[in-house]
């Protein structure tokens, strides 16, 4: 009966073991993720610096005329929330509801307007 024991208590401690290294291995890939999001948001937060000092060197661009614009895209989405949320488009000539997954409109087949600079790309 001690065998048994034994035999389930090694069998729970490897099996703690593995999953103690499955933890390691995706806490590890997670920080690597998290990395590479901070070096993205910093390089977006110097390009938007960059563009900000371009215009507002121009006569009309002010600090409240920024921040009423970005009043203007958080609200689009009928939520006051920080976050610009991607609204949708639709085909101008079928006027169908578009998908950014395909390079054509999915119901009458024309092809699609490229995407902006801040549109946000399909997965």
């Amino acid at each position: 009966m001690a065998d048994l024991w034994d035999f389930i208590q090694h069998f729970q401690i490897d099996r703690a073991r593995e999953n103690a290294i499955d933890a390691k291995y995706t806490a590890l890939s997670a920080s690597s993720q998290i990395e590479q999001l901070e070096q993205r948001v910093e390089a977006l937060a110097l390009t938007c610096q960059a563009m900000w000092e371009l215009l507002s060197r121009q006569q009309d661009f002010s600090n409240q005329l920024l921040m009423e614009k970005m009043e203007e895209i958080d609200l689009r989405d009928g939520v006051r929330d920080g976050k610009s949320t991607a609204t949708s488009q639709h085909c101008q000539q079928c006027r169908h509801k578009l998908s950014d997954r395909h390079p054509y409109c999915f119901y009458c087949g024309a092809a699609l307007p490229k995407g902006q600079a801040f549109q946000r790309k399909a997965r």
